[in-house]
């Protein structure tokens, strides 16, 4: 259900920069700002204002009756989050991809003028970037159903890890494409494994409040990585330099991850949001 909800964020990743190049194109980019803000302010914020009128309870279902706790049997505050160990050794590995992929992107440009690649031929990654993280976001939806979302943390950072080692040393732009793929695996897996986790290991009666906190750190994730990684850049360290940090910050983390999973599995006691095959004889109504 994460991952179907979270199609729009891709579909909208695979068609609006062809639509804003074209705006661009057609009218200017001033004009095409002033576009952008009208169809969300008179468009969207409506529309968003009409679909949240209505609830979203399931009929039949009490708020309280569809709470699910979080480790520890429990209901964990904002506070309690964020005094606890596990939410900092998160952080690493969740911030990654918001700040890697986000230098990606906006230093592309950067990197065609390094590299040598005409930006057209680059640009034809981005069909592969929205393909794979559509795939990868409902089949990461899949595997933490069928196995739990904390089974799959020391994983998810790898192919974003593998895609910035393939810069540096690229001479080829099809490794450019390549990469765009190689991302799209993470980010579309990010964004459905961590919507699965949080709930998992906080409960769902706070989980707004969680959710808003992991988000505010992703978002600065996102705002600081092109200001560092462009600043490196002015220090003389090009950013295809710069990928083989990343890519070490991806592997690093994902060794942490493998950490915080041993240490979960044995700190909290296996709780019911984990799934677990059940006997063939209680499946089919027999006796267990």
């Amino acid at each position: 259900a994460v991952a179907i909800a979270g199609l729009g964020h891709s579909f909208g990743e695979a068609i609006l920069p062809a639509l804003t190049v074209i705006a661009i194109a057609a009218i200017g980019w001033r004009a095409t700002w002033g576009l952008a803000a009208a169809i969300l302010a008179l468009g969207f914020a409506p529309l968003l204002a009409w679909l949240l009128a209505e609830s979203r309870q399931p009929r039949g279902v009490t708020a309280e009756a569809d709470l699910t706790a979080g480790l520890g049997g429990r209901h964990w505050a904002r506070r309690e989050v964020v005094s606890h160990w596990l939410f900092w050794a998160l952080l690493p590995g969740v911030l990654a991809p918001p700040f890697i992929g986000t230098s990606v992107l906006f230093h592309q440009v950067h990197v065609s003028e390094v590299k040598d690649w005409p930006l057209a031929v680059m640009a034809l990654g981005y069909p592969a970037y929205a393909a794979m993280t559509v795939g990868s976001s409902l089949a990461c939806g899949w595997l933490a159903d069928r196995f739990g979302p904390r089974a799959l943390l020391p994983v998810y950072l790898l192919p974003m890890g593998a895609a910035v080692a393939l810069i540096a040393p690229a001479t080829s732009v099809g490794a450019w494409h390549a990469m765009m793929a190689l991302m799209g695996l993470t980010q579309g897996g990010a964004q459905t494994l961590l919507g699965a986790l949080w709930p998992e290991l906080y409960g769902t009666r706070r989980l707004g409040a969680i959710k808003a906190l992991a988000t505010a750190a992703m978002v600065s994730s996102t705002a600081i990585g092109p200001g560092i990684t462009g600043a490196l850049i002015d220090l003389g360290l090009d950013f295809p330099g710069q990928c083989w940090g990343l890519a070490l910050w991806c592997a690093l983390a994902s060794v942490l991850f493998l950490a915080v999973r041993a240490r979960l599995a044995a700190e909290f006691p296996p709780d019911e949001t984990t799934p677990r095959p059940q006997p063939a004889r209680a499946r089919t109504g027999g006796k267990a």
